[in-house]
């Protein structure tokens, strides 16, 4: 006969199987601590992370906006060969008389707002050092001065570069540089383009405004007929005029070239004489309501592809147009 169990070694196995399951739920509690902490540092890593760069992006955006473009590409500052191979490469000049500090203010806007997509960019006053300054600053001296800033701009930027447009603007002109972009990467170079705002005057157009754009063609064409009596491009003939962009559009009639039609499909203008809040608003003034094509004020003024608004404070040159329900407005 067997001798009999021991009970002391029975109790002694159950201790230790207790044990061991204790040990098991204990190992198991601590795994899923680790487990939750680990989900929750990486949560928290891919949130710092996110952050981060949400914020260097922002800091980076307001760098852009806040520097200048400096143009080292070649020896000429000439840009053109970085630019997509449909976006027209566009020269810009902006009229400046007196340097007062609204001036100054708008110009440095202009420098790190719309100016940024100019191939180059020339203020035009008598402190400019490389144009003929034959011309005495005022309002009734602009067809002269105007008819200045033309040749220069050709001489210096157009005439042995890749330069597609030559857009002029007031110290007061707000662009829209992308939907300029897209409008002119439609139309070629090589043909007679003279476009703008345009307004009829006794049965003749012209483009007056917030800025004048020329295609390549039509600046060289007036660059030549500027030499020619029988043509109303010289500068006597600018002289005889006050205003500057009736004197340009006298002599480009001369040469059979005519303002393009710049609404939309539905009739809305692309250039505004007014700023967004004016054009809104109104009320218009009676030669606006004359002269112009559309006379709307309010919806359906101004089309929502929009390239540029005049008489546009300094403050403003420095913000974001929206356009919603219908109307242009300063983004806030």
């Amino acid at each position: 006969r067997r001798p009999p169990r021991s009970t002391q070694g029975v109790s002694s196995a159950a201790s230790d199987v207790y044990k061991r399951q204790m040990l098991v739920q204990s190992a198991g509690a601590a795994r899923k601590r680790y487990e939750a902490r680990r989900a929750f540092l990486v949560v928290m890593f891919t949130l710092f992370t996110l952050v981060t760069f949400v914020q260097v992006k922002r800091v980076s955006k307001d760098k852009r906006r806040a520097t200048p473009k400096t143009f080292t590409l070649d020896e000429q500052g000439d840009k053109s060969a970085l630019q997509p191979q449909n976006t027209p490469i566009i020269a810009c000049w902006v009229l400046r008389a007196n340097n007062s500090v609204d001036e100054l203010l708008a110009s440095e806007a202009i420098l790190n707002g719309w100016g940024r997509g100019c191939s180059t960019l020339e203020f035009i006053d008598a402190n400019n050092a490389n144009i003929n300054v034959d011309w005495e600053e005022g309002y009734v001296f602009l067809a002269g001065k105007s008819f200045r800033a033309w040749h220069f701009m050709y001489e210096k930027h157009v005439q042995n570069r890749h330069i597609d447009f030559i857009l002029k603007a007031d110290i007061d002109t707000y662009v829209l540089w992308g939907n300029l972009e897209r409008y002119l990467a439609n139309l070629a170079s090589e043909e007679h383009h003279y476009i703008g705002k345009q307004l009829v005057r006794k049965h003749d157009t012209l483009v007056a405004g917030p800025c004048i754009v020329l295609s390549r063609k039509t600046l060289e064409y007036f660059v030549d007929a500027s030499h020619n009596r029988d043509t109303l491009c010289t500068r006597e003939d600018f002289l005889r005029e006050t205003a500057e962009d009736v004197a340009l559009a006298k002599c480009l009639r001369s040469l059979h070239i005519l303002p393009r039609e710049t609404r939309d499909v539905r009739g809305a203008e692309r250039f505004m004489s007014f700023d967004p809040t004016f054009m809104s608003h109104g009320p218009l003034p009676r030669w606006y309501k004359t002269f112009s094509q559309n006379k709307i004020i309010g919806k359906g003024c101004c089309s929502s592809e929009a390239i540029a608004f005049h008489y546009v404070s300094p403050e403003n040159q420095s913000r974001n147009l929206v356009f919603r329900d219908g109307y242009w407005s300063w983004e806030l």
